[in-house]
């Protein structure tokens, strides 16, 4: 799909125009990068567990992080912080405007179907 970037765009579309809310899932690694944001409209900011490991301890990490919250909320994005695990990540959290978190902290990953 990377290089059919206008098809991505038009699917998007059909699907926030239907009321679907759409996600840019783990931000930051790979391919989930600042071009996609520029180039579709996403809802939501999910940001990658790597960005969260260290925000407790790590003062460089916290202000990435933040950065990361408040771009998301310039644009209007509501942010999901991905892989909670410990107590210290959310008290670091509160720092932020981050709106949503997930992860083992709060409920591990539940089976559907087998």
């Amino acid at each position: 799909f990377i290089d059919e970037i206008e098809t991505i765009q038009s699917i998007v579309s059909n699907l926030r125009s239907n009321g679907i809310s759409v996600s840019l899932d783990d931000f930051g690694k790979g391919y989930s990068s600042l071009h996609y944001m520029q180039k579709i409209q996403f809802d939501e900011l999910k940001i990658d567990k790597s960005f969260l490991d260290d925000i407790a301890t790590s003062d460089r990490n916290f202000l990435l992080l933040e950065s990361i919250c408040h771009l998301a909320d310039s644009l209007g994005l509501k942010t999901i912080a991905e892989g909670i695990e410990r107590e210290e990540q959310i008290q670091s959290l509160k720092k932020t405007s981050c709106h949503i978190v997930q992860g083992y902290l709060y409920s591990k990953p539940k089976i559907l179907f087998e």
